[in-house]
């Protein structure tokens, strides 16, 4: 470094410390989703209050109670997390078979389900043990299923209230396999996925011949008049 005038080292300004901006309220959600769900697993969902999720993810307990009522909001953020995660991961791939795009669907759900394995596999027993909070999660289960299908493009006249009642007990059955699945590529899980869309693809047989929407019923009359003046024709002659 060259010298001054005077023959002195020059002065170097010290820099000053540049303040980092605090993290806003919402960017701590995915912290403590995943330190919430670490603790659940864990130590088990009684274990996962907020004071011990904040301790655990070494912030100031009302950081976590500004964005959470309790561990039943934070449950809420988790499985929105591994919906958002499975739609990003598949639109890019979804074709024109639903059935093809719900397989792929399912595989990635479950997939991401892994990341909180433990708690999700403990989380049945302990909603038993809270009916008047885990109730309503059953609205959630049907609003989830009801985007799964519009997300494989089964036809919207085929999305209805009954059709998706059944792919909820598909999917129900599904996480049962799922949670007694101990092998690290998931296979028993993937197979067991392939072999209930069979079933849910039969009882969709079942279901449009017992409810046809309105659309469908006008096209059964066209056609019914249709053969109606084709006999008709065939007697007059």
């Amino acid at each position: 470094m060259a010298q001054s005038k005077r023959g002195n080292q020059p002065k170097v300004k010290k820099k000053k410390p540049v303040k980092k901006a605090a993290p806003k309220r919402d960017d701590l959600r995915p912290a403590l989703t995943e330190t919430a769900m670490t603790v659940a697993g864990r130590d088990g969902w009684a274990a996962a209050t907020l004071a011990n999720i904040a301790r655990e993810a070494r912030v100031k307990p009302t950081e976590v109670e500004a964005l959470y009522a309790d561990i039943w909001d934070i449950l809420a953020d988790a499985l929105d997390e591994i919906e958002d995660r499975t739609e990003a991961e598949v639109k890019d791939y979804l074709g024109d078979s639903w059935r093809d795009n719900l397989l792929e669907i399912l595989m990635a759900r479950f997939d991401f389900a892994q990341d909180f394995r433990p708690a999700l596999i403990a989380l049945p027993a302990f909603a038993a043990r809270h009916p008047r909070h885990s109730r309503h999660f059953a609205p959630r289960l049907y609003d989830t299923m009801e985007r799964m299908l519009y997300l494989a493009r089964l036809p919207e006249e085929r999305i209805s209230p009954l059709a998706i009642a059944a792919f909820s007990l598909i999917y129900l059955s599904l996480v049962e396999r799922w949670s007694k699945d101990e092998t690290p590529d998931l296979s028993p899980t993937m197979a067991a996925i392939d072999k209930r869309l069979g079933w849910f693809e039969q009882a969709l047989g079942y279901i449009d011949k017992a409810h046809f929407p309105p659309a469908r019923k006008a096209a059964q009359k066209v056609k019914a008049k249709a053969r109606k003046i084709k006999n008709k024709i065939k007697t007059a002659t």
